[in-house]
């Protein structure tokens, strides 16, 4: 059995040395380090909340310096959060779209939470658990 690692990046926490940076050049170092761990990475899961009917702007910020061809070929699930139902196309009609672009291979199963699924922290919805599970299989049949 191969060893996992995971990286977790939350693009609101990496500061001014993320958010101020216009080039890749301008990437603090420490933020330049989980890019390269994001483009390196033997499989992604690409995670947003819906904002305004798509991914916030910091996630797309974060996108925008990925080096052209470094996922290519590697493995993605997309996984998101809104606040109905009404919004899971988000998955299909934006983060698939972009991920495509970025050449990699996104997995057939996603995953989109709604606030309902939630009371507070703790999942609610039985139907998620089975959704989560599904799409994470699906995701290591890739590997």
């Amino acid at each position: 059995h191969r060893q996992v690692r995971r990286t977790d990046i939350s693009v609101a926490e990496l500061g001014p040395g993320f958010t101020s940076a216009l080039s890749r050049d301008g990437l603090a170092p420490e933020v330049l380090g989980r890019l390269r761990a994001f483009e390196t990475a033997d499989a992604v899961i690409a995670g947003s909340p819906l904002y305004q009917g798509s991914y916030p702007g910091l996630f797309k910020h974060f996108i925008d310096f990925v080096e052209p061809g470094a996922l290519a070929g590697t493995p993605v699930l997309l996984v998101a959060n809104g606040g109905s139902d009404r919004h899971l196309l988000m998955l299909d009609h934006e983060l698939r779209p972009l991920f495509a672009f970025l050449q990699a291979f996104v997995a057939p199963d996603s995953v989109f939470a709604a606030a309902g699924d939630f009371d507070g922290l703790v999942v609610v919805n039985s139907g998620l658990h089975k959704r989560v599970r599904r799409a994470v299989s699906g995701l290591l049949r890739l590997l």
